[in-house]
């Protein structure tokens, strides 16, 4: 996961032999390399605690199973890598893993110090998981 500015690098995509990009921010965020062999999936979601991240939950989970199962590596990203990237990666270890919301998001800020999904999205996921469980 990370910023945009990871996601216009095409050749940093490569060498870590990204096959799909996961992009949370279409309203700022192209599919800069779409043709040249990057399989994107663009939301369109602002980080604001009022957006209803749940809506995309199930969606983005199946996704990025099915980029894993097909032996892709999937970039997750929105405009600085902090909050809407984060909480998808996070709900997709909550999910694949069987993890609490809590062990996962400690899990993702050992690799993203900057992770901090906003208020709305914490509560979100925070519901998912009392549900599930």
């Amino acid at each position: 996961m990370g910023s945009d500015q990871v996601a216009r690098d095409l050749a940093l995509l490569r060498g870590r032999s990204v096959t799909h990009v996961l992009n949370c921010n279409g309203y700022a965020c192209g599919e800069y390399h779409a043709g040249e062999g990057l399989e994107y999936k663009t939301l369109f979601l602002y980080d604001s605690p009022q957006e209803d991240i749940s809506r995309v939950l199930y969606d983005c989970y199946a996704w990025i199973e099915g980029a894993l199962a097909r032996g892709g590596a999937v970039f997750v990203h929105c405009s600085q890598g902090v909050s809407r990237s984060c909480t998808l990666v996070i709900l997709y270890l909550m999910w694949h893993r069987d993890l609490s919301y809590f062990e996962a998001s400690r899990w993702v800020k050992r690799f993203r110090s900057v992770c901090n999904p906003n208020a709305g999205f914490t509560t979100a996921l925070l519901t998912w998981d009392k549900r599930r469980r």
